[in-house]
């Protein structure tokens, strides 16, 4: 399943003939609006051939909603390119294929739409090489889509989920002196009613039942759908007909309940109060919505998927469906795409009726980077979320400094097939590393294969190396010209990206490499006899220094640039200043009993060192100025190392502050890997869908 944006129309961004490139994957539920990725094509008449490149995103303020780009939702293809130089006509067969998962080309999901599916030409043909001008020959009609008098070819009939139309033959004049000539496409379809079922509260904790009992549905299309005449289906109940309007906006939300008084209802917002349906507290139930044409809308199972053990839905706690675009077939089950909700309503239950899923990001690496955080959860996939400068949240596009930050996680564009392991980030510049052991980058100044340049890119690219990586960093270079990119190989080699690099280069180390960290200019690597070596920030070079401390070996290292820290094997947090690697003070503020397993260096904040470590008890202890309320003890006040008010229960496994400004963490609960954020956060970079300054960890939710 997936939400896409509409403003009537649906209209399907895209590129005629030419590769799966660059594609858009826009989420309407949170702002700033999604923008529709551009596709230009290049004809060239003498070798006839037709070829596609992505560019900037176009504005969004169309006349039609613009729905995500070539390969992603719809898949134009060209062949029998002909040029015919007697007549002047540019020839080719054009078909359009169907990658949703429901069908286009219909109003209602079983009688085809009479405008059909039409190819419009958003810009051009437009003659860029040569001379003359480059005209459409026999198009079916000319219409406003995005402008007035925009040419456009009409396919027939519904097209269903990956199905290809038939071929249409286009063909173009081009005057004789015509060498290379442009243009840009977009397609315009209706698509079919596509109701999900997307939250169920099915245990009221705070209400009786049935009438705290509720279950929400989110209209994927970009058509408002009324469910009038719409028929709820549930296990052995009664049947029951919508009998009264209940319009859900495109790509909006709608509840419908036992009771629509919130005092009896626990708090929900009920826009439609149903009559005989009993939504079950064990695993034996199912839930369904059937369109007045017949067809079922979407269905949810209480039970499990094959061979997985089934459980009954939460007291006091709706299930919402983790993401729009996942299955949501089984509302139980080890490999189910339902989760308690983790946001409060109404009476203190927890769910998100009538809005936005709130459901706990599960992560197995996070990376706070000041503006922005990025995190990979425990798919392999990676979500980003705050300030999106230079496109660092890698959603497609970019939004500038001035415009509205993303504060919930969005889905970064992953090529299809690659899931990561671990993220890093730092000031604009996210890198990823894959299952595989290749690297991937998006934001800003991402490494290209021909070494000419760093681009900024909205989206993952796989970074030339040629080796396997174990893990990844990210940084500058000493001059603050150019980001690099450091990882190490299954080997223990180093390997770094620098400016103007068309591949990673080996960096010499004293002994192989067990962790890397690495700062805006410092590195610091680890080796596996527990020996730290550091160089960069102080004196700028190359060669790496041993941190000598007579009798200590360490278990983990991080810097920042200004302090460089580690732990003992002994679990105690030892500190130096980056360039004076032989003066190691321990930190001894705290009772020896108190031993850690990592510790993770802040920026400095008004010339006060900051830090966080865990501690083997999975409590976490942060020290620092704490203007911002980064070291998470419910206050703003400077103070050495001292307990972070976790919530209860809860324990970290991993501790990240940021490198840079503003000044906040996060951390991973132990077991479930939730993500929690806390300290400054004016870009939304904390998750939890506010830009408001949090002085106590606060779970991220998406």
């Amino acid at each position: 399943m997936r939400s896409i944006r509409g403003l009537g129309i649906a209209a399907l961004a895209l590129l005629a003939a030419c590769a799966d490139r660059g594609p858009l994957e826009p989420d309407p539920s949170a702002a700033p609006p999604a923008n529709a990725q551009r596709f230009e094509c290049i004809a060239k008449v003498r070798e006839q051939t037709v070829a596609c490149a992505a560019h900037a995103p176009v504005s969004s303020g169309l006349r039609g909603a613009i729905l995500g780009g070539q390969g992603q939702y719809v898949k134009l293809t060209s062949s029998n390119v002909a040029f015919n130089a007697g007549t002047g006509t540019f020839s080719f067969d054009e078909t359009v294929q169907n990658l949703l998962p429901y069908a286009i080309g219909t109003l209602d999901g079983v009688n085809p739409d009479p405008a059909g599916i039409r190819v419009f030409f958003n810009s051009g043909p437009a003659v860029t090489s040569g001379w003359g001008t480059a005209t459409v020959q026999n198009a079916d009609g000319v219409g406003v889509f995005t402008a007035t008098n925009q040419p456009y070819f009409q396919y027939p009939g519904i097209l269903a989920p990956n199905a290809t139309s038939a071929a249409k033959s286009w063909q173009l004049h081009v005057d004789p002196d015509v060498a290379f000539f442009a243009f840009t496409l977009f397609v315009s379809a209706h698509t079919a009613p596509t109701l999900v079922i997307s939250e169920i509260m099915a245990h009221p904790g705070t209400a009786s039942e049935p009438a705290g009992e509720w279950f929400e549905v989110h209209n994927r299309s970009s058509d408002a759908i009324d469910l009038q005449g719409w028929t709820i289906v549930s296990g052995g109940d009664t049947p029951h007909t919508i009998a009264s309007s209940v319009v859900v906006s495109a790509h909006g939300y709608a509840v419908l309940g036992g009771s629509a008084d919130p005092a009896a209802n626990g708090g929900a917002n009920v826009r439609y109060v149903y009559t005989g349906i009993d939504l079950a507290n064990g695993t034996s139930d199912y839930l369904a919505l059937h369109a007045p044409a017949g067809f079922t809308a979407d269905s949810v199972d209480w039970g499990a998927a094959p061979a997985e053990a089934a459980l009954p839905p939460p007291t006091g706690s709706s299930l919402e469906l983790d993401s729009l675009d996942h299955d949501n077939t089984w509302l139980s089950g080890a490999s189910s795409n339902w989760a308690p909700s983790i946001a409060t309503f109404g009476t203190g239950q927890h769910g998100t009726p009538d809005a936005r899923a709130a459901v706990a990001l599960h992560a197995v690496s996070v990376a706070p980077a000041g503006t922005y955080t990025c995190a990979v959860d425990t798919s392999g996939q990676a979500w980003c979320w705050g300030q999106n400068q230079f496109g660092e949240l890698g959603i497609g596009d970019s939004t500038g400094f001035d415009l509205p930050p993303f504060p919930t996680p969005r889905k970064v564009l992953q090529p299809a097939g690659v899931s990561f392991t671990q993220v890093a980030a730092e000031l604009g510049l996210v890198c990823a590393l894959a299952t595989t052991g290749q690297p991937y980058c998006w934001g800003a100044r991402v490494p290209l294969p021909t070494g000419s340049a760093q681009r900024n890119t909205p989206f993952p690219l796989p970074v030339p190396s040629g080796v396997t990586f174990a893990s990844l960093g990210v940084g500058q270079t000493n001059d603050f010209q150019e980001y690099r990119v450091c990882g190490v190989d299954t080997t223990g080699q180093l390997w770094c990206w620098r400016a103007n690099q068309p591949t990673a280069t080996p960096v010499a180390t004293p002994a192989p490499v067990v962790q890397l960290a690495l700062a805006e200019r410092e590195t610091c690597v680890r080796s596996g006899a527990g020996n730290v070596y550091c160089n960069g920030a102080q004196s700028g070079a190359d060669t790496f220094v041993v941190v000598q401390q007579p009798g200590v070996t360490f278990q983990w290292v991080d810097t920042n640039d200004s302090r460089d820290c580690g732990v003992s094997s002994i679990g105690q947090i030892q500190c130096w200043q980056p360039g004076f690697y032989n003066n190691v003070t321990p930190i001894t503020s705290l009772p020896a009993t108190v031993r850690f397993t990592s510790v993770s260096v802040g920026s400095p904040s008004n010339a006060t060192y900051e830090m966080c470590g865990v501690a083997t008890t999975g409590q976490v202890y942060c020290d620092g100025n704490n203007e911002s309320g980064q070291t998470g003890d419910g206050t703003r006040l400077p103070h050495s190392l001292a307990p972070v008010a976790q919530p209860a229960g809860v324990l970290f496994s991993t501790v990240e502050m940021a490198k840079g400004q503003p000044h906040y963490t996060c951390a991973l609960q132990t077991g479930s890997g939730n993500v929690y954020c806390w300290g400054e956060n004016a870009q939304g970079q904390l998750g939890d869908g506010t830009t408001t300054d949090r002085l106590v960890p606060v779970p991220v939710y998406r």
